[in-house]
């Protein structure tokens, strides 16, 4: 299951928050959920507690329902919530400080749209402490939207995503940001447009405004030369600044290159308070890729990671670089940047190598050092025998599954501790059994919590899956378990640095204003929650005390 839905770029970033003498109980290995399909995570809270957020098709109103528990030190479930209507409700559940929660996601459930065939629109609402409603709202239009919430440093929430709703033609898809106030009343929601395809990758929040970085598809950039390079279609990136109470545009800029097309991924702050942005470089149209298969009579394009650096106060690029391997097999992707106070950054990603002949690929796991100058300090690849599709946390911990994506065998959950210097693996270990297993690895104190997705225990079947969670010790060991030591080899990489010309483009940015939210009810359950154990607890010395990390939760 797996490889079926979940890519190299899903893996979930985790930030950790040090709290200190909270006591701990030992180690724990169990599954949760019923007979349907059970998806999400077990994340560590301060008070020794655990708070479990999943969607579930076992439990609920309706097709697909939001998922919420919490469980006591020891995994035992204390309580357990799910939030959803009739139809299919991707919906998740944010601790608020007041004690309340936040629910927020896309449902087909409420909203408009055909009633033979509902489209994703919008719900945001906030039940109290006893799951008891305070506000409960639907928004969007006759198409489809996606996106997500995060909480805003004013103790409102932002939606960051997209509509096909607002645009000029049924094909358009446009920018969709909405501020929600504390009390659920909108303070600003807008689409922008600008090309046929506008994808939001990231926004982050600044003490005087919002920073927006998407991609902008099917868009023509003249060429320097035109009698050698003719006008082309392309893609670019476009930057934003937003005023946070009213959502104008400070500034905007739309940057292209008339080497190729520039794809935007996320933002990062640096040491002296500029930005950086990754993103990819790619040296041909985007269509190129479907019009050599399976013939491959088409030039194959040149993939290479693009890093921006820019002023947020007015959106000047300050520095620019790509990284490539000169060959059109090897796709090297950036994933997450780590800034280190002295200016000098570690950039983790993947390399993809490609066979076009079939589209199967196997991934090695990369690390770069970079100067403040974006020049190349050193780099290496992280490997296992049949490659790593994995991400690396700020903290130094690896996540992710190890095979090729024609392997047919179960993909087990890969994690690893590496060095925060060298990024070469201190231990590396996987789980699993029989069928598929996905998750992330989270630091508490001297031990780690291991959680996500299972298809071997529990009950669950493929394609159906439980949600499992695993307390496992200092070295990533649970004795028994199905734990077993992973061989992640480091192997030079030999991408290199190139220039790259950033050129400003005069462009349009249309704005649209969706309607009013409509009240809702969205039915809340108490399901009974099946906790098994997928292997006996070993409990922890009577005299130990642990410092516990807590992870702050952001809906996706």
């Amino acid at each position: 299951m797996f490889k079926k839905y979940i890519g190299i770029m899903s893996l979930v970033l985790i930030s950790l928050v040090l709290i200190s003498g909270v006591s701990f109980a030992g180690q724990w290995a169990k599954t949760y959920g019923g007979s349907g399909n059970d998806d999400g995570s077990i994340v560590p809270k301060g008070d020794g507690t655990f708070d479990l957020d999943a969607t579930t098709d076992s439990f609920g109103a309706g097709k697909l329902d939001g998922l919420k528990a919490k469980l006591t030190a020891t995994g035992a479930v204390s309580w357990a919530r799910t939030f959803g209507g009739k139809r299919d409700d991707d919906l998740s559940a944010m601790d608020l400080p007041d004690g309340g929660f936040f629910v927020s996601g896309m449902s087909k459930s409420f909203g408009t749209g055909n009633p033979a065939a509902p489209n994703n629109n919008i719900v945001f609402a906030k039940f109290d402490s006893a799951w008891e409603p305070v506000f409960q709202h639907v928004i969007g239009g006759a198409r489809e939207e996606t996106g997500y919430f995060i909480s805003t440093k004013d103790k409102g929430f932002l939606f960051l995503g997209q509509s096909n709703s607002y645009g000029p033609s049924a094909g358009d898809q446009d920018i969709l940001l909405m501020k929600i106030k504390s009390d659920g009343v909108p303070a600003w929601k807008k689409a922008f447009h600008v090309g046929s395809t506008d994808q939001l990758t990231d926004v982050k929040e600044q003490n005087n405004g919002f920073l927006v970085a998407a991609t902008v598809v099917q868009l023509k950039f003249q060429a320097l030369d035109r009698t050698t390079r003719p006008e082309r279609s392309l893609s670019h990136i476009l930057l934003m600044k937003l005023d946070k109470a009213t959502g104008d545009v400070i500034w905007k800029e739309l940057l292209g290159s008339p080497e190729g097309s520039l794809l935007s991924a996320e933002l990062f702050k640096a040491a002296d308070g500029n930005y950086f942005l990754t993103g990819m470089f790619i040296t041909s149209p985007l269509p190129a890729i479907s019009s050599q298969i399976p013939s491959i009579s088409s030039p194959i394009p040149f993939f290479e990671i693009l890093l921006l650096k820019f002023n947020p106060e007015t959106g000047a690029v300050l520095l620019s670089s790509t990284y490539g391997s000169g060959s059109p097999t090897v796709v090297p992707l950036a994933d997450n940047l780590k800034i280190n106070p002295d200016g000098t950054i570690v950039l983790t990603g993947n390399t993809l190598t490609v066979d076009y002949s079939d589209l199967s690929e196997t991934s090695k796991v990369l690390v770069m050092k970079l100067k403040a100058d974006l020049s190349i300090t050193w780099q290496k690849n992280l490997n296992g025998k049949d490659g790593i599709y994995a991400f690396i946390s700020d903290t130094g911990l690896l996540n992710g599954y190890a095979g090729s994506s024609t392997d047919t065998a179960p993909a087990d959950v890969l994690y690893a501790k590496l060095n925060p210097t060298t990024y070469e693996p201190v231990w590396a270990r996987t789980f699993g059994a029989a069928g598929d297993e996905w998750g992330d690895l989270t630091k508490m104190g001297k031990k780690y919590l291991l959680s996500g997705g299972t298809e071997s225990f529990g009950g669950a079947t493929i394609y159906k899956a439980n949600i499992f969670g695993i307390v496992l010790d200092a070295n990533g060991n649970y004795p028994n378990c199905n734990v077993k030591p992973f061989n992640m080899t480091v192997e030079d990489s030999y991408l290199t640095e190139s220039s790259i010309q950033i050129l400003p483009k005069i462009f349009t940015l249309a704005e649209r204003f969706p309607e009013a939210p409509t009240d809702i009810s969205l039915t809340i359950t108490s399901p009974k929650l099946q906790a098994k154990n997928i292997c006996p607890a070993i409990a922890a010395p009577a005299d130990t005390l642990e410092k516990l990390e807590e992870v702050p939760l952001v809906l996706k």
